[in-house]
């Protein structure tokens, strides 16, 4: 838990994943009872300098991996969780196994 006047999380992430796999980045502002999505950012692209990235990475109509051996970085705003402690969770969803999974790394909390 995080106390976040108007913060921002960065993540350099790596994924492949199959038809109904997702990645999400969620929130908590109840010490992890209930957990969301709302405000995170709407940008399926991310590489627009400013843009924040919408919280979910997956498909329901196919595979999606990022191109291979490249890390991506993801934004997103925590500018609505301001004032407030928060608890953050990156959480992977798969009806059977993952294609390859999901890779994360250098998580930061910036203002």
């Amino acid at each position: 838990m995080f106390h976040a006047p108007a913060a921002v999380l960065e993540y350099w992430t790596q994924y492949d994943l199959v038809t109904n796999q997702f990645a999400r980045v969620e929130v908590s502002v109840d010490g992890g009872f209930s957990w969301q999505q709302t405000n995170l950012g709407t940008a399926a692209t991310c590489d627009v300098a400013g843009t924040y990235c919408t919280p979910t990475i997956g498909s329901s109509g196919g595979s999606v991996a990022s191109p291979a051996g490249t890390w991506l970085l993801r934004r997103h705003n925590l500018a609505s969780y301001a004032n407030q402690n928060v608890g953050l969770r990156f959480r992977l969803t798969t009806p059977s196994s993952t294609d390859d999974g999901w890779w994360f790394t250098d998580i930061q909390v910036n203002q």
